[in-house]
């Protein structure tokens, strides 16, 4: 055997550094709300740590190049986003392009 494969994960769990696809759903009471929301799903985020909430689980997620229009919604670079709200995740970036272009196209 010329090529044996190392161990893999096989356990599909969102991992703090994974990037993160996220589809947030806002109440929409500003105009700022849907430009948010088409952010959160345009953009990867880099998923950086757990905050504490006995309630619900909230993750931090990283963005970068946030327009000035929605800086209001973020802590200075980072989002909590609720784990309900991460649709797609993956230790690699490259692996979420082509939902991002699913999205893009609406497929």
């Amino acid at each position: 055997m010329k090529h044996i494969k190392k161990f893999e994960n096989l356990e599909n769990k969102l991992e703090i550094g994974d990037y993160v696809l996220c589809e947030e759903k806002l109440d929409h009471e500003y105009t700022t709300d849907t430009i948010m929301e088409n952010f959160s799903s345009t953009h990867i985020g880099k998923y950086i740590a757990d905050k504490d909430n006995r309630e619900e689980h909230i993750c931090l997620i990283e963005y970068k190049k946030i327009p000035d229009i929605i800086k209001d919604y973020f802590e200075g670079n980072t989002r909590q986003i609720l784990i309900d709200e991460i649709k797609h995740f993956s230790k690699n970036k490259k692996d979420l392009l082509p939902f991002l272009t699913a999205n893009k196209y609406n497929l």
